[in-house]
């Protein structure tokens, strides 16, 4: 009898955390206005932040033109799904691939290109998802704030655009929480 309500006890502990799981969905996707290049920084847990719409299970986060997204809910760390879209005028989509660093080295132990698996003309003109991190946070004197940051761009300009990145998260992090 005492093995039937110890497994009655986990099936319920089970089902009880499956379904906090899946009440906030963990993996993303994120629609860039079209031909947007720059950071996206997205701050969670904000109480004027908006709560992102869900599709088939993921959160939908509508990155704004200035990069910047504020939104109301937690934010996760672990594994996760992520798709990055640009989105036109009239919510059609078109995929950005995020660019795999591959840290080769030559024969000689130097570094190659970062970013060695794109010729050329690809890492001076082709638009990637840049730099994913995962999960940042500050302090501020009402508590810590999260947040996560990526680079739209092309691998030349990427270096570049990292450095404006965290320029624009140090000024979040000087404002008012």
């Amino acid at each position: 009898m005492k093995i039937k309500f110890c497994l009655l006890g986990l099936i319920i502990l089970v089902l009880i955390n499956s379904n906090c799981f899946l009440k906030y969905p963990r993996d993303g996707i994120y629609l860039i206005p079209n031909g947007y290049r720059g950071d996206v920084i997205i701050v969670f847990n904000q109480p004027d932040g908006i709560i992102p719409e869900v599709e088939n299970g993921l959160y939908v986060y509508k990155i704004p033109d200035d990069g910047i997204l504020k939104v109301n809910t937690e934010g996760y760390t672990g594994v996760v799904n992520k798709s990055y879209f640009y989105i036109d005028k009239n919510n059609q989509r078109q995929g950005i691939e995020y660019l795999q660093i591959t840290g080769d080295r030559n024969s000689k132990g130097e570094p190659q290109n970062k970013f060695g698996n794109i010729n050329q003309n690809e890492y001076e003109n082709a638009v990637y998802i840049l730099n994913t991190g995962g999960l940042g946070s500050f302090n501020t004197k009402n508590g810590i704030v999260q947040y996560t940051s990526f680079i739209v761009g092309t691998p030349k300009d990427g270096d570049q655009l990292y450095d404006k990145m965290q320029k624009r998260i140090s000024n979040i992090q000087r404002e008012p929480q």
